[in-house]
């Protein structure tokens, strides 16, 4: 299977909702060819929230104060 490199750009805002729920946002790009990626799916595992790309690659998560590792995965492709 080739090699697929994601670049994946986290934006956090300092966007407070509702007792310390903040949006994070970003876009999922391919490395080489910086051409959005449409249906990846970006997953913070400590609080089980889930967002998919849009058209755009652009993604938003609603998640509580805290440090999160953010997993991207979509079918037929690696991200390593």
């Amino acid at each position: 299977m080739k090699h697929v490199l994601v670049l994946l750009l986290i934006v956090m805002t300092s966007l407070e909702v509702d007792g310390q729920i903040y949006q994070v946002s970003g876009k999922v790009t391919q490395a080489k060819t910086g051409k959005t990626l449409e249906g990846v799916r970006v997953f913070a595992n400590k609080v089980k929230a889930l967002a998919t790309t849009n058209i755009e690659g652009e993604y938003i998560l609603n998640l509580p104060e805290g440090k999160y590792e953010l997993e991207t995965f979509m079918l037929g492709l690696n991200s390593s």
